[in-house]
């Protein structure tokens, strides 16, 4: 079987869950620290359906969650979704995708990486936070962080905006104090060198 995590292991972007775990509300609990812990890290995928040794549980497993009209795989769904916009800040955005063949149903959650500042799982009274836990997953499992990784994840934000380039032609001499540039772009450089003429590219981040 072919994972799109392309693992047969668990890791700190791939965790298997056997439907079992989702008995009680204490389950879904444990499901969105992983969600939130794999956020904070790379991203990742947690697979509903496979055994801890990589083996699909079967066909028909999400059927014993089904309600009157209501299949089991979408109420499943319904409650994952409904925990993460409830229950985490920034709230992770995720994905699923429901994998079927003749021989075994599996639902993926897709776990994107943060973009900005870390995810915590939360407790709101309104619209207001009581509370917030960050987690971090690691290979076996999803741990609180520490005060020295919080403070990691604030200050290593990933930005979407724009990143332009420019070739930039600077000559330099001995014990001269800056670098005269020659571009067409017309910016000047910001930093000293020594040694003779060379070609190098640097970024022009766009301001905001």
């Amino acid at each position: 079987m072919k994972l799109p995590c392309d693992s047969e292991y668990e890791s700190t972007t791939c965790e298997f869950k056997q439907i079992e775990k989702l008995k009680s509300s204490n389950d879904f609990d444990d499901i969105l620290k992983i969600i939130v812990g794999m956020a904070n890290r790379n991203g990742g995928h947690i697979y509903i359906g496979i055994k801890d040794s990589g083996e699909p549980q079967g066909k028909g497993i999400f059927e014993c969650f089904s309600e009157g009209d209501r299949s089991g795989l979408d109420k499943i769904k319904e409650k994952i979704n409904g925990k993460c916009l409830s229950n985490t800040s920034p709230i992770v955005e995720i994905d699923m995708n429901f994998i079927s063949n003749d021989n075994y149903d599996i639902l993926d959650i897709i776990i994107p990486k943060k973009k900005t500042i870390p995810h915590a799982v939360v407790k709101r009274t309104g619209n207001y936070i009581e509370s917030r836990k960050y987690y971090i997953k690691t290979s076996h499992n999803c741990t609180l962080i520490s005060d020295s990784q919080l403070e990691w994840l604030f200050n290593s934000k990933e930005y979407e905006d724009e990143v332009e380039y420019y070739n930039v032609q600077a000559t330099t001499y001995k014990l001269m104090g800056g670098i005269p540039i020659s571009s067409d772009s017309g910016k000047q450089g910001d930093w000293q060198a020594r040694g003779l003429a060379y070609n190098t590219t640097r970024s022009n981040e766009r301001s905001g």
